[in-house]
């Protein structure tokens, strides 16, 4: 009978999935047994039961009755490495009406993400959420940080706007007044100190105020000095 108490299975811890086959065998057979085996190698992550069945190459003076040796090994789900993964460092934006989003960076392979509440057009504070698509059996669900993002509204594009004044007024007697041209669409004016029938010299303001307040903030104009001159009298018919 041949003396089996040094034989055992080569395996000490569960293995970790890395895409190539692992294999467990039981080491320390006499000279003169082998082994065949079931269920001893895999490459994908889980559970196995491993089956060693052994046969005597001299049957002539051995018996061949050597029991099955039997094994529970395992090959662990495998980690993500998350440590360079990070939301986009632009996180703030200005409204302009076009959509925004922000989105996860050193995502490693194999690793796609899914994301909700990540792409806006409007204005307001957001909290980007990203999940995972990924070869589930192998790998281990990873997990990341929520993302607090904003629009913030912007101030009425006035870039085109100016006064409709260009050289004083000559007192008439009449109301004389100006007012802002080019005027973005959606918008109303508040204007101060825009209008006068006196001579002298005023300060206008005006206010553009937006209808989407949600989105955009009210502008000032750049002030406007102007002046109302004195008249002269129309003295060609007079005469002594």
């Amino acid at each position: 009978v041949f003396d089996m108490s040094g034989a055992h299975w080569d395996y000490s811890a569960p293995f970790t999935y890395d895409g190539n086959v692992k294999t467990v065998r039981v080491a320390g057979l006499p000279d003169g047994v082998t082994a065949e085996y079931t269920n001893a190698s895999a490459t994908d992550a889980g559970r196995y039961t491993a089956i060693a069945r052994f046969s005597v190459n001299d049957t002539d003076n051995y018996e061949d009755n050597i029991p099955d040796m039997t094994l529970d090994w395992s090959i662990s789900k495998a980690v993500f490495d998350m440590s360079g993964v990070s939301w986009q460092q632009e996180r703030e934006f200005g409204y302009d009406g076009s959509i925004r989003s922000v989105r996860l960076t050193g995502l490693p392979e194999g690793l796609a993400a899914e994301y909700s509440d990540n792409e806006a057009a409007g204005a307001g504070e957001y909290m980007a959420r990203a999940g995972f698509t990924f070869d589930e059996k192998n790998y281990e669900r990873p997990e990341v940080d929520q993302c607090r993002w904003t629009i913030d509204r912007t101030p009425v594009d006035v870039s085109a706007v100016t006064w409709d004044y260009e050289e004083p007024f000559i007192y008439d007697g009449t109301e004389k007044s100006v007012a802002a041209v080019n005027v973005p669409e959606g918008t109303v004016v508040i204007y101060s100190n825009a209008s006068a029938n006196q001579a002298g010299t005023y300060v206008a303001a005006a206010e553009i105020i937006p209808d989407d307040t949600d989105n955009l903030l009210k502008t000032r104009l750049e002030n406007l000095t102007g002046r109302i001159d004195k008249g002269n009298y129309d003295m060609s018919h007079v005469r002594w």
